[in-house]
Order: structure tokens, then C-alpha cells, then sequence
């Protein structure tokens, strides 16, 4: 089991710390911004599109450049009565040749050359044309415009940030967004912030003076020496390990701690699955001294004992370690469930074959090394005559020392697992602002969007719809923010970023977010006007001038504000101070918002399907509950808990296997002495207290380290968390009583066992 859960947790590992590391012979970047906001620092993975022509043309050392957007595009593709969804990006070609995408059909070269390419994987093509070469025939996407199929490419690796079905030019999205929102702007505009750029250096070039080159470029393009933007090329390898960052500058930090940490645990497991090992070898050593004595005194070497014993411990490793193998084929599926991963065992990857041999190796001398030096020291005289090893003492000591250490570690996995859960459930309780039950959020097409007035008044007719809004941001995951803004009487040290959001004037209602002074949007009134609503914040912020008929503007537009909603909390769910948002009226959006009344789920959800069907016949009608989307957004910290809770359940049983291991050991070798007292009156109790007493001290010794261990890990984990909870004392009290009530039963077991034995057969036990 120790071996099994040592391996799962490192095919883990191994997955996190390969992520982005297929190119490692090429020198691959991502384009980073550090703006600044007052005294803080915001880095974001961002970039305007005419950057990228200006990265290639005069940087030097920069060889190569893409932009690259795949922020939610999933599209329908149709072919004759075939309607399938799939995720894809968009590109420039450049990024054929910077990730060396391998094409089955079709090439590079001319991959992005016909009026409406489309490049698609081998998993996609074979969705829709099975066996057949689907270069030269079309799909349509999004019921709207064909696409040529120009190329066919091996899957990408799931472990990347370029996990596409389908690609196409990265112009054709340029265009799309200027036809949608009437942006003629949007190709030229040095200030909007909407893709991701990738940069290839040349092999020799030297990152430090690439982005020496490129820290001014933003300010000097704009034209405005107030500009407090610059940028940064950051490794892709690097992203998602160690993406943290500070004052413009990476920390070295990031998700590779929860990575780290879960590595140790897997270290941790496989010690006590060891420990258990080692204890009950060196507890039962006395049955074998006279073995040890006979073999040293017909001339068996020191050497030659160690060995011995090491080669037992290596006979039981191997078969442990083939009984883990098939714990871990059967297991693998619902770990994989689990993490949301796609783990294999790879049984032809070299790596994982010696990562196996050398965990077996390690146990063996682990588990084998102590018992081995420690038999095979005993002179052979001493053993002959029954003398007592002068080490044994210190074997005892050793026997218990391991205990401890074993029931420490899975007491501070309960405490951890424990306040993870209880923070998670504490955030999830709090007061978001708004009401995000008995909502659906689906997507909205362009079609919705163009509908959506007839779309909203047949759901409202069908007396289960509360009431409908249109946003284009999901309102928990606000992405789109600006800055620039001026009022009058700002300090010019004020510089906020404020968040905007585009909707419907039915929003706000069915989120239920409520009003502190001013109207809503009015659809009859309001539209094609600059009017906003902003958030209490952004009022707190503007001082006087944040108030109804205050006026705010940005890029020399003017707004009047109209409303001022009560703040409501988004992005971070942790966060204790509410940000600056801003909502204009718009005819645009992504998401479409409806609340639904109370009473039959399946009825209410066939109602609105079949109102969709009429409404948008092309597309198939899928939705999701936003609570559910809530939820997603705790998953870091879910993910974190269910392992730590999984593997301090694993410990907590590895621990008491030994336990009940050692308990028999103890019962067996006391015999005698527990018939002696049962005749002279003993009673149950008296033999279970006994035989347990010293094994419930260990764990007692456990629980007062685990709590300051616990209580330090606990504190610098809680920190990163404005909204959190205390470390009440009451956790640390209740998991160490589930240890101890469970170690308890464990020792309870056998003692109960040797105390319920006939005393006479007791006594005439010969130990």
C-alpha cells in the first residue's frame, strides 16, 4: 500500500512539473504586463494586438512570435445532420513551426492560406470523418460560415497550455470582434489587453537583454511617458509552477508548493509503510539471536548476515512491489477521476520502470537496513549462552521512536485535511452580494444575442422563468478591467482598476443584485447613451463626485451615473475588499443568466429547452447551474483536501496496521506473565491497560508535536487567504481523539485477545 500510494502520488507530480516542457530545446515565452495601480503591482499574461508584429520586426533576438487566444471558444461544427461542440483556438501560422505540430494531412506552409482555414486534430477528424482524409471538405462553424479543412495534426499534448481541437488564423477572430462590436479600432489599439502572445528566442539570444529591449516598449509606442506599463517575457515552462508574482518581478512561488508538499506526503506514506516493516523485524529479532549465534560460530561473516537480511527484505519488497503494481492499474481510473487527470503507468517509459526499481531498492534498505546491522551484531557467545544484547534498549527506544513518528504525520494530515475543509465551507457560506441559486448560465451564441428579446419574453411565458439577463462576463469571473479613469477632484495618485462589464437591463434583477441608490438600466431609455452603474466601491473611491448624476470618464469619454449597486464579491472569493466595477448597457454578450421559479428541476429545465429549440434550432441546448460554477471556483483548494484527506486516511491505516503488528508481538512475548495474573485475579480491563498503556503514551507524545507542526503549517497556509477561518482548538482536540479513538481499537483488539485466553494454556506456552 505504501509503495502504491508513493507511485500514484509521483505519477502525479511528474504530470505537474512536465506541464509545458515539450519544447525544452526551444526557448519559449510568454508576454507578460506589470501595470501599476497607485502602489500596486498587477502582472498579467496579456497583450494588444499590434504588439506582436513589433516583437518580430524590432527586437532583436526575438526569432519568432504568435498571438494566440482559446478563452472559452467552443464552437458548433456542423456536417449534414452531425452537430459537434469542440474547444479550439486561434493562431497565427507562426506557431506551426514554434511548437513543431506535426501534420498528418496537409502542411504548414499553406495551412492558413485559403479564405476560411481551418486546421483540425486527428481525434476531431475522426468524430466527423472517420477513417477518410477530411482535407479539402468543410464544416460549419457556429451555423454560420463554412470552413476549409486545409490540415489534420496529431493530437496536442494534454499536459500544455495548447490543448486545442481546432485551430485558425488568428486574423480571422480580429475581424470577427470588429464586425461583432463595430471596433474598427480593435487591430490598431495599443491600449485593449485581449490575447496572449508567445515569443521564440533565437537559440542564442540571451532572455536578460530581450527583455531589457522590450520593458519600455508599451510606453514608447503609446506615446505617453506617464504610462506605467511594462513588460516582461516569462518561460512557459514556468507558467503554472511558479506564475506568482510581485511587485512586477516572479516570487519563485506558486502552485509548485501544493505540488512540493503533496510529494512529501508521498515520502511520508512510504516511511511509515517502512517503519512498520523495521519495528516489527527488530521487535521479533530475539526469535532469531540463536540462528545468528550458530551461523557465527561455524564462520558466517558479519558481512554475509547483512546481506542475508537485506536480501529477505528485498524478497518482500519485490513481491510488494508487483502486489502494488496491481493495486495501482486497478485504482489508477478513479485517482484519475480524482485529480482530473489522465495518468498512465506508461509501462514502456524507461523513467517510470526506474523511479519503481529505485522506490523498491529504497524500501528494502529502508525497511532492511536496521534489523540486518542490528542481528547480525551480536556476538556469537553472548547469543549462545542467552545473554541480553547490550542494544536492546536502545532497539526498544528506536521501536518507539518510530511509532511517534509514524502517528505525528498522520495526525497532522487529519488536522490539515480538517481546517482545508472548514475553510472552503466557510468561504462557500459567506454573503457573495448577490443570489446565485436557482440561476442557469448558458452560453450565448450570436444568434441568442440577436434574439434576445423574443428569447426573454417566451421564457417569461412559460411561468417557471423568474427573469433573464445577458452579460458578457460570467459576473463571478470578471476578466475585463481598465484603467485611465478621471473624475473631478481625483488625486493623482488614485489610479484604480476597475472592472467592466457589459449587460441587459434584466442583469442585475435576476442576480439579485441589489440597488443603493439610483435605477437600473432601461432598455427604452438608456440605450445608445453614456450612462453607468457602478459598484459601492467605485462610489467610496470617487468621494463626492460618486454619487447619481456624477460624471466619470475615460479616453475622453464622459459617463453619468445612473445607479449604484451594492458590492458584491467576484474573482477572488477570499477577498475581503471589494474592487471598482463599472456596467454599461450593451447589446453584446457571452452568457446569458436565467432564474427560474422553484418547484419541478426536470419540468422547468424541458420548458426552457423546448423555448430554445424554437428560438435556436441549431444549436444543441446545454446549461449548467451557477452555484455549480461557484463550487468550480473552490476547486484548487477541493482538490487539495480530498488528496491530503485520501492520504491521511491511508496513513492513519498504514500506521495501525503496524500497530496491530506490534500489540500481537507484545501479547505474544507477555504470555506467561498474562496467565500469571490472570490466576492471581487480573481482569479484562486490567491485561487490556496492560498491554496498551505504552502504545496509547506514544500516541500521546504524537499528538502534543503534531499540534505546533500542524498549528505552523496550517498558519502559513491560512495566510494567503484574506477571508479565513481561526485555528480553533477544537479541530486539533477532535482530530486527535479520532486518532487516538481508532489507535484504541487497533491495540484493543488483541489485547482483548491475549486477555481472554485460558490462563492454564498460558502457562504452559513456552516462549
Amino acid at each position: 500500500m505504501g509503495i502504491a500510494c508513493a507511485a500514484l502520488i509521483l505519477l502525479w507530480v511528474e504530470n505537474e512539473l512536465t506541464y509545458n516542457d515539450f519544447q525544452k530545446q526551444k526557448q519559449l515565452y510568454l508576454v507578460y504586463q506589470n501595470q501599476c495601480y497607485g502602489d500596486v503591482t498587477h502582472s498579467f499574461a496579456v497583450a494588444p494586438n499590434p504588439l506582436a508584429a513589433v516583437l518580430k520586426e524590432e527586437v532583436v533576438g526575438i526569432k519568432n512570435v504568435t498571438r494566440f487566444n482559446n478563452f472559452g471558444h467552443k464552437s458548433l461544427f456542423t456536417l449534414h445532420e452531425k452537430m459537434i461542440y469542440e474547444y479550439g483556438a486561434y493562431a497565427d501560422s507562426s506557431i506551426f513551426s514554434m511548437l513543431d505540430i506535426e501534420f498528418v494531412s496537409g502542411n504548414a506552409a499553406t495551412a492558413f492560406d485559403a479564405a476560411f482555414p481551418i486546421v483540425i486534430t486527428e481525434k476531431m477528424a475522426a468524430k466527423f470523418f472517420g477513417n477518410e482524409n477530411p482535407v479539402g471538405k468543410s464544416l460549419k462553424k457556429d451555423n454560420r460560415q463554412e470552413y476549409q479543412i486545409t490540415g489534420v495534426i496529431k493530437n496536442p499534448k494534454a499536459n500544455s497550455d495548447f490543448t486545442f481541437s481546432w485551430l485558425i488564423p488568428f486574423q480571422q477572430l480580429v475581424k470577427d470582434y470588429i464586425s461583432i462590436y463595430d471596433y474598427p479600432e480593435l487591430e490598431t489599439e495599443w491600449g485593449t489587453n485581449w490575447m496572449l502572445q508567445y515569443v521564440e528566442l533565437e537559440p542564442t539570444a540571451d532572455i536578460n537583454q530581450v527583455n531589457e529591449q522590450i520593458k519600455n516598449l508599451l510606453i514608447e509606442k503609446k506615446g505617453n511617458p506617464d504610462e506605467l506599463t511594462t513588460l516582461l517575457l516569462y518561460p512557459i515552462s514556468k507558467t503554472k509552477l511558479y506564475g506568482d508574482f510581485k511587485d512586477g518581478k516572479p516570487t519563485g512561488s506558486g502552485y509548485v508548493r501544493t505540488v512540493k508538499l503533496f510529494f512529501w506526503i508521498g515520502v511520508a506514506i512510504l516511511a511509515i509503510a517502512c517503519i512498520n516493516f523495521m519495528n516489527l523485524s527488530t521487535a521479533r529479532s530475539q526469535k532469531r539471536t540463536v540462528e545468528v549465534g550458530m551461523r557465527k560460530t561455524f564462520g558466517a561473516s558479519r558481512l554475509r548476515l547483512i546481506w542475508q537480511f537485506l536480501s529477505e527484505s528485498l524478497v518482500i519488497t519485490v513481491v510488494s512491489l508487483l502486489i502494488a503494481l496491481l493495486i495501482i492499474e486497478g485504482v489508477l481510473p478513479y485517482f484519475n477521476d480524482l485529480t482530473g487527470k489522465d495518468l498512465s503507468m506508461g509501462w514502456g517509459n524507461p523513467v517510470h520502470w526506474a523511479a519503481l526499481l529505485s522506490i523498491g531498492l529504497i524500501c528494502s534498505i529502508l525497511a532492511g537496513s536496521y534489523p540486518a546491522f542490528f542481528l547480525s551484531s551480536f556476538p556469537p557467545m553472548t547469543i549462545l549462552r542467552k545473554l541480553k544484547a547490550k542494544s536492546g534498549m536502545g532497539t526498544i527506544q528506536l521501536r518507539k521512536g518510530l511509532v511517534v513518528f509514524q502517528f505525528t504525520v498522520s495526525l497532522i494530515l487529519v488536522i490539515c485535511t480538517a481546517f482545508i475543509y472548514l475553510q472552503v465551507q466557510h468561504t462557500k457560506k459567506r454573503e457573495l452580494g448577490m443570489n446565485i441559486e436557482q440561476v442557469l448560465m448558458i452560453s450565448a451564441n450570436q444568434d441568442i444575442v440577436e434574439r434576445l428579446e423574443p428569447l426573454k419574453q417566451e421564457l417569461l411565458a412559460t411561468g417557471v422563468v423568474e427573469n433573464v439577463g445577458l452579460s458578457d462576463q460570467r459576473i463571478m469571473n470578471i476578466g475585463s478591467n481598465g484603467w485611465g479613469w478621471q473624475w473631478q477632484g481625483k488625486p493623482d495618485e488614485v489610479v484604480p482598476l476597475v472592472s467592466m462589464v457589459d449587460i441587459s437591463d434584466g442583469l442585475l434583477p435576476t442576480l439579485n443584485i441589489t440597488l443603493y441608490e439610483g435605477r437600473n438600466f432601461d432598455q427604452a431609455i438608456d440605450a445608445n447613451t453614456n450612462r453607468i452603474i457602478i459598484n459601492k466601491a467605485f462610489a467610496d473611491l470617487m468621494g463626492e463626485e460618486g454619487r447619481i448624476e456624477g460624471k466619470i470618464s475615460q479616453s475622453g469619454q464622459e459617463f453619468t451615473i445612473i445607479g449604484i449597486v451594492n458590492d458584491f464579491v467576484f474573482n477572488n472569493m477570499y477577498s475581503t475588499k471589494s474592487e471598482p466595477v463599472r456596467f454599461v448597457l450593451s447589446e453584446h454578450g457571452g452568457e446569458l443568466f436565467i432564474r427560474i421559479k422553484s418547484g419541478n428541476i426536470k419540468n422547468t429545465i424541458q420548458k426552457i429547452e423546448e423555448v430554445f429549440k424554437r428560438i435556436d434550432p441549431y444549436h444543441p441546448f446545454e446549461y449548467r447551474f451557477m452555484d455549480e460554477r461557484f463550487n468550480w471556483m473552490f476547486g484548487s483548494e477541493l482538490f487539495v483536501g480530498k488528496l491530503a484527506g485520501l492520504f491521511a486516511v491511508l496513513a492513519i491505516f498504514i500506521s495501525c496496521l503496524g500497530l496491530f503488528g506490534l500489540t500481537a508481538f507484545a501479547a505474544e512475548q507477555r504470555t506467561r506473565e498474562i496467565g500469571i495474573r490472570k490466576v492471581f485475579g487480573a481482569t479484562i480491563p486490567n491485561i487490556v491497560e496492560l498491554i496498551g498503556r505504552n502504545f496509547l503514551f506514544l500516541i500521546g507524545i504524537s499528538f502534543i508535536i503534531a499540534i505546533p507542526l500542524a498549528w505552523w503549517i496550517m498558519h502559513q497556509w491560512l495566510r494567503s487567504y484574506p477571508y479565513r477561518i481561526e485555528l480553533s482548538w477544537w479541530v486539533f482536540a477532535a482530530s486527535g481523539l479520532l486518532v487516538i479513538v481508532i489507535a484504541l481499537l487497533t491495540v484493543s483488539f488483541q489485547s482483548l485477545k491475549a486477555a481472554m485466553t485460558n490462563p492454564v494454556k498460558s502457562l504452559t506456552t513456552n516462549h
